[in-house]
């Protein structure tokens, strides 16, 4: 089954950001540590965001579905390996480069799904192309809050130096804050943990 060929490249590939930078191989997480860590960190965040909200009475997040989606969220990398941000510096027009990448993770995940029975296809897809959910959101959170720990993991060895560390932490730091306000827990961490 050609899904699972795409599992089994996802533990085999490393991710091209920490190529990039340096890190030593052998040291680098692959597509599937990197997938596993979101999954469980969304888990982590969608119980303590649902404790806030029950408080609130607000409509509590979907575990299950956030979950599924910080699983998921890389599936297309391995087939069309990990677009890392340094394409960032060397296109004239980053609108272009944006819908250039969606495009390719579209054909990756056609190409991947393309010979699934279709009950599955169809709930793959609607994991993959939910992206204005808070299911989605939330696991982009995790997705984000990873990278600054990570990258902070490897700080620490020596793998990364200052500005390299501060780099991948303003990039995540950024996206971050775009969630703030529909987040309760995440203002809390990004005061204590991160500034």
């Amino acid at each position: 089954m050609k899904l699972y060929e795409n599992i089994i490249l996802m533990k085999r590939l490393r991710r091209q950001g920490w190529v990039r930078a340096g890190v030593p191989f052998s040291s680098i997480e692959s597509l599937a540590d990197h997938s596993w860590s979101v999954a469980f960190l969304t888990y982590i965040l969608c119980v303590l965001e649902n404790s806030f909200r029950v408080a609130k009475r607000k409509h509590p997040l979907d575990i299950e579905k956030a979950v599924l989606i910080g699983l998921v969220h890389d599936l297309s990398e391995s087939e069309c390996l990990d677009m890392d941000k340094s394409f960032n510096n060397v296109v004239y027009n980053k609108e272009h480069l944006a819908q250039f990448q969606q495009k390719v993770q579209e054909g990756a995940i056609h190409n991947i799904l393309g010979k699934v029975p279709l009950p599955l296809k169809e709930s793959f897809e609607r994991i993959l192309n939910d992206q204005q959910s808070e299911e989605y959101h939330i696991a982009r959170v995790s997705d984000f809050i990873d990278l600054i720990h990570q990258a902070n993991e490897y700080r620490k060895k020596r793998w990364l130096d200052k500005n390299q560390f501060q780099g991948f932490k303003m990039h995540a730091l950024q996206q971050l804050q775009q969630y703030e306000e529909q987040f309760s827990f995440l203002e809390k961490y990004l005061k204590e943990f991160i500034l």
